[in-house]
């Protein structure tokens, strides 16, 4: 018996492969409990209101200080729940700094709150240009060409009209080229032996905000915590524009720092994506895939990755 796949992946999962494979396998392939932690509600509730904003702002809506605040409590409120119901005992959950489980709730809610109304202001004050995605058109619909100008639609088209593009979804399917090969292997189910090819992967996210920057495209995603990410993240969204929308890829792309408490929200300097082509792109994931699916999950111990991994508690190694 044999079977052809297409992974579904992600930025996020390479990520953690690439941090700690064993950390990959007990998080999504195991899918054993994870460790919570206040500061991911946070970052969730806060980008729920930044698109809210955004999307209000392109319908030339306003949202106001206190409806944001709102919608971010709800939102925090809303994860922070759940979480509990999952971890009610809230010594399981993780410190941040002096700050336990419990205390660091009430503590982000607030931080999150100034983050908020930082981010309305910055938006007051500089601002961004947000850009208008190009509408995509099905060739087996019929647009606009009879005596009335209706547009036609088949029952299973792909027309996408124009849109703000804020937290924009995708789906791109990376087909890895003969110089790379495809992927093969074996595994057992119910008793039979299954022979696998892969010979591509499907990559999928979401991209905050795609601006207008002097002119030129720029990928840009929002931050809540202290740390930027990479520039191989905004590489993969640019490629990602480019696929979706037949376009040149963004050359430049950055991230938006909320700041943390007291401290002022910034646009960190543009990264230089025009290194991260779809080719290089493509070799990384196939690297990585190959040893997802040849089963290779070693754990990568070190103190500061171990402190913060979420699964640390089911992992051998860390036990």
């Amino acid at each position: 018996m044999s079977k052809t796949s297409l992974p579904l992946r992600s930025v996020s999962q390479l990520n953690q492969y690439t941090r700690c494979p064993m950390s990959y396998k007990l998080a999504r392939i195991d899918k054993v409990w994870a460790r919570p932690a206040a500061w991911l509600p946070q970052g969730t509730a806060f980008h729920t209101v930044a698109e809210v904003i955004e999307k209000a702002r392109m319908e030339g809506r306003d949202v106001t200080l206190e409806r944001a605040e709102e919608i971010f409590r709800e939102e925090y409120a809303k994860d922070i729940g759940a979480l509990c119901d999952e971890t009610p005992n809230f010594e399981w959950w993780f410190w941040s700094g002096p700050y336990n489980g419990e205390a660091d709730i009430e503590r982000r809610f607030h931080i999150g709150l100034e983050q908020i109304n930082k981010f309305m202001a910055w938006r007051e004050t500089q601002g961004q240009e947000i850009w208008m995605t190009p509408e995509i058109r099905d060739r087996r619909c019929i647009v606009g060409d009879d005596e009335a100008g209706q547009e036609h639609h088949v029952a299973d088209c792909d027309c996408k009209p124009s849109k703000p593009a804020i937290e924009l979804s995708f789906s791109i399917e990376l087909e890895f080229p003969p110089e790379l090969g495809a992927i093969t292997g074996t595994y057992e189910a119910d008793g039979i032996t299954v022979e696998f090819t892969v010979d591509g992967i499907r990559v999928r996210g979401f991209i905050d905000a795609i601006v207008v920057v002097d002119g030129e495209l720029r990928v840009r995603d929002y931050k809540t915590g202290n740390k930027p990410g990479d520039d191989f993240q905004l590489g993969v969204y640019a490629l990602a524009v480019a696929m979706m929308f037949g376009i040149e890829a963004p050359k430049k792309g950055d991230y938006f720092m909320a700041g943390k408490k007291g401290k002022k929200p910034v646009i960190t300097e543009p990264y230089d994506l025009t290194e991260w082509t779809r080719e290089k792109i493509t070799a990384r994931f196939h690297e990585i895939e190959e040893k997802i699916q040849a089963g290779d999950f070693p754990a990568d111990p070190e103190p500061d990755k171990c402190g913060f991994c979420d699964v640390n508690y089911s992992c051998p190694v860390f036990q």
